[in-house]
């Protein structure tokens, strides 16, 4: 859900600085992960596995006062669903998106078990 809601806000950037906030974005993802690991590791193997739990549950939590941070443009033109439909058409029509979901839906047959 967050890779779509930064990839609707990324719609709406400038054309100068198009692309910023997903790269922004990532980049931040990316930091989160390589600091998470070593710590979610070294927890598990002294503390167990109840302690990355109680982590996993108490850090979103603490998150939830950012909310209140986030800014929303309000009173955009709704796109029409029409012309929403034909862009997804599209994207489902280039060939790097038919390609591998070609490939996905006849792997499974195949091999019995979905490729992720």
């Amino acid at each position: 859900m967050g890779d779509s809601l930064v990839a609707e806000n990324a719609k709406l950037e400038p054309p100068d600085r198009r692309g910023h906030l997903q790269s922004t974005c990532y980049a931040c993802r990316f930091f989160g992960l390589m600091i998470a690991a070593p710590c979610s590791t070294v927890l598990l193997s002294h503390y167990g596995p109840r302690s990355v739990v109680i982590l996993m549950t108490i850090i979103p939590i603490l998150m939830l006062p950012l909310i209140l941070l986030l800014q929303e443009l309000k009173n955009i033109p709704i796109t029409p669903t029409k012309v929403l439909c034909l862009e997804i058409w599209k994207t489902v029509c280039s060939r790097a998106v038919w390609q591998s979901m070609a490939f996905s839906d006849l792997d499974i047959p195949v091999n019995g078990n979905p490729v992720i």
